[in-house]
């Protein structure tokens, strides 16, 4: 019998030892920490509505017909299995969108309070509590509420929208459906939950197996609810349950911005309720109308503009109307300008009642020899810029630009002013300086010997958008182009430049096709030769944003007051031009009395003759200026001329 129970105790342990043999090694010495994978739903305790400190809503950790998911931000991410290691539960979980987010739960020494992170299994956790109460003291156990076995009765029925269309049909009886966009979804009693305080869900699968989720919540009245088929937390809409029932549309809007400068966009938001269509109509915009929920509308001059918005549905409509709603401001004008009176003085403030710097910043003149000054504009530098310049007082003589550009916060011009001999003398004059903004165009004309090019562009603008072009087919004679400026003449202004001593004048100004010919004649200051000359020229279009005036004076011979060609006056006052005696004129210029400008005048036609501004005063509500004409040998003689005025703001 030994022997017996012997031999069997031998033979068990062949058995073990031939099962060691087959067993894989590693198998019997995995690590007891190792991860593992479990399908399912992760444990009881992790599921719920978890709250901060603070008693902030931050997580819900649940199932919905044994999909599993965890909630945060109002998105839901669903998974199917997680991992557990070392304590700590890993979910990774993916939302209806398609983006994937990961969590690490883990649970504490303290009863109903878990950490939650979403950064890793190590780190970024933060302690959340289930159902929070604001008095931890006094806390209450909420009482779980009994499942709905059925949709509430305020939402069956047939429900329309604010257009009196059929969406919904709700029947919770014998047959238990909804039934929108001609798909009926079925439902039973656990297809039905409350998922928040006043909101129903249901989930209805179709006879093809589609699976969708619909969220009902009370309206303001029986006939009225509002569904959502997105989430119960947002993509509400008011639906009735008859046509008559539908509530009349109240219209409102706001605009992103009620101040802008042309060109600018602004962006109309729809705050009405129960609208079906829209009507937008936008005074001075474009589009000038819309019929989309929240147009996008450029505004490109300026001015105060109404907006109106009327919308409609099944049983109605309502208008809203804001007068002088959007304001469109004038584009600021960089300029400035100063009358130079003073000229033996070798550094001076130019005179305030007839000076201004757009930026705020001093204007210096300073003298270094006969002739050659250097005028300060404090604050003024520009990355494009233009000067024009006028000689000023009784004398004759000439003005030319010599160069201008920054000096570190500051533009500089330097001036040079001759005798009627082209030598260099001193002279009293008036000098403008201007940057991109305003309507019309300017250049530099820098290639005197060349037979056509572009000028700098770094000194050259037009506001209508094209650049302009010159060509010069003889000596001393010039055609500038300036595209697309439409048929509005305004008036053209030019000064000779750089180191040439010359005169340069007008020889007419006309539209073609569209754009602008400025025919321009340069002439050697002394002698009056026709003489290849450098040149700045100012195009004014128009005085939209600016206070000023213009004309050409072109009845050389006239004695009596008569109206000027090519008038403009921001005032809406007339001009009027008269000879007082040989080479004198006296131009009016109505409602523009007072200081704070300054004049700049370009000699006109097709000879040597120049102007120059003798002086200007106050006459009343009027301004008259005087200027004197002379030829080429310093005679005062009757010529055409053309005349700028601008003021300051």
């Amino acid at each position: 019998m030994k022997i017996l129970i012997l031999g069997m105790r031998l033979l068990a342990l062949l058995f073990f030892l031939i099962s060691l043999q087959s067993c894989d090694l590693e198998d019997l010495l995995e690590d007891d920490d190792q991860t593992e994978s479990i399908s399912g739903s992760i444990p009881s305790i992790f599921v719920g509505s978890w709250y901060s400190e603070s008693g902030t809503y931050l997580y819900e950790i649940g199932s919905i017909n044994s999909d599993y998911f965890i909630m945060t931000g109002n998105a839901e991410y669903y998974y199917d299995e997680y991992t557990f290691l070392d304590d700590v539960y890993e979910v990774e979980g993916r939302s209806a969108s398609g983006s994937s987010k990961d969590f690490y739960l883990r649970t504490t020494s303290v009863s109903g309070v878990i950490e939650i992170s979403q950064v890793s299994a190590s780190s970024g956790y933060t302690k959340v509590s289930e159902g929070w109460a604001a008095d931890e003291e006094e806390e209450e156990e909420e009482e779980e509420e009994e499942p709905l076995e059925r949709i509430p009765d305020e939402y069956l029925g047939t429900w329309y929208n604010v257009s009196g269309v059929h969406i919904f049909t709700v029947e919770d009886d014998i047959s238990r459906y909804i039934q929108t966009n001609n798909i009926v979804y079925y439902f039973d009693d656990e297809n039905i939950s409350e998922p928040a305080s006043g909101i129903t869900e249901v989930v209805g699968t179709s006879t093809g197996g589609s699976v969708k989720q619909f969220y009902f919540s009370a309206g303001s009245s029986s006939s009225q609810v509002e569904i959502s088929t997105t989430s119960y937390t947002e993509g509400f809409n008011y639906y009735w349950n008859s046509i008559s029932a539908i509530s009349t549309p109240v219209a409102q809007f706001s605009a992103s911005s009620q101040s802008i400068e042309p060109g600018q966009e602004i962006t109309f938001t729809d705050e009405s309720m129960f609208v079906g269509s829209y009507e937008w109509t936008f005074e001075g915009g474009t589009p000038s109308s819309s019929t989309e929920k929240n147009p996008v509308v450029t505004y490109d001059s300026p001015g105060i503009f109404d907006v109106t918005l009327k919308v409609t549905n099944a049983v109605g409509s309502d208008t809203e109307v804001k007068n002088d709603h959007i304001t469109v401001e004038s584009p600021k004008v960089i300029r400035g300008f100063a009358w130079c009176g003073n000229p033996t003085t070798s550094s001076y403030t130019a005179n305030s009642g007839y000076s201004f710097n757009s930026e705020g910043g001093s204007i210096t003149i300073s003298r270094s020899t006969t002739g050659s000054y250097a005028v300060t504009f404090g604050g003024m530098a520009m990355s494009n810029s233009h000067v024009q310049a006028s000689l000023y007082g009784t004398s004759e003589g000439a003005v030319r630009v010599l160069s201008w550009g920054n000096s570190g916060a500051d533009l500089v011009a330097n001036v040079r002013t001759f005798d009627n001999a082209a030598n260099l003398a001193d002279r009293s004059f008036t000098i403008f300086v201007t940057g991109e903004g305003f309507e019309g165009a300017y250049l530099y004309a820098d290639q005197e010997s060349s037979g056509g090019y572009t000028p700098d562009t770094s000194k050259s603008y037009n506001s209508s958008g094209g650049s302009p072009t010159i060509s010069s087919p003889s000596v001393g004679t010039y055609t500038v182009t300036i595209p697309d400026v439409g048929d509005n003449l305004g008036n053209v202004q030019v000064t000779a430049s750089n180191a040439v001593s010359a005169i340069a004048k007008i020889n007419s100004w006309y539209v073609s096709n569209g754009d602008l010919k400025v025919e321009v004649r340069t002439y050697h200051s002394g002698t009056g030769d026709l003489k290849d000359a450098k040149f700045n020229l100012l195009f004014t279009k128009s005085l939209t944003n600016m206070t000023g005036a213009y004309c050409w004076a072109d009845l050389e011979t006239a004695g009596s007051a008569y109206t000027p060609l090519r008038t403009g006056n921001s005032s809406g006052g007339g001009i009027t031009s008269q000879k007082v005696s040989t080479g004198m004129y006296e131009v009016t210029i109505k409602q523009q009395a007072g200081s704070g400008n300054t004049i700049l005048v370009t000699g006109y036609g097709a000879n040597n003759n120049k102007a120059v501004i003798r002086s200007w005063s106050t006459n009343g509500d009027d301004m008259i200026a005087t200027v004197n004409t002379y030829n080429s040998a310093g005679t005062l003689t009757d010529a055409e001329f053309t005349l700028f005025t601008i003021y300051g703001d």
